[in-house]
């Protein structure tokens, strides 16, 4: 049972990109927005999310994307709309575990 058909989410995920094939597949960024969530210690955990053309689902970026965005095309993030983006699947070490994670890739000028 894919329980995101009964909740549903905003985010895209490994497992969306898994079903949906976007791995790979060249993604053109709309806008980058922040959205704070609430972790479960109560503190504060602010994300740049990115949206993509074509796309109801955003993707919120960890730092080592950011780092990747930034590094591409700067801090700023007006400069990031337009830009064309892979997603590639990978491991990450999460809290000492590895997991599936989403890292992008510009796409070549």
């Amino acid at each position: 049972m894919n329980t995101d058909e009964i909740y549903g989410s905003s985010y895209l995920s490994v497992a969306v990109v898994r079903a949906e094939k976007l791995a790979g597949k060249a993604l053109t960024i709309e806008d980058a927005t922040v959205e704070t969530f609430t972790r479960k210690d109560g503190t504060a955990n602010v994300k740049v999310m990115l949206k993509f053309k074509d796309m109801d689902k955003t993707l919120p970026l960890n730092k080592t994307n950011w780092a990747i965005m930034k590094e591409q095309w700067g801090a700023e993030s007006n400069a990031w709309k337009g830009q064309r983006i892979y997603l590639i699947l990978t491991k990450r070490d999460f809290q000492g575990t590895l997991v599936d994670a989403i890292q992008i890739q510009a796409v070549p000028q």
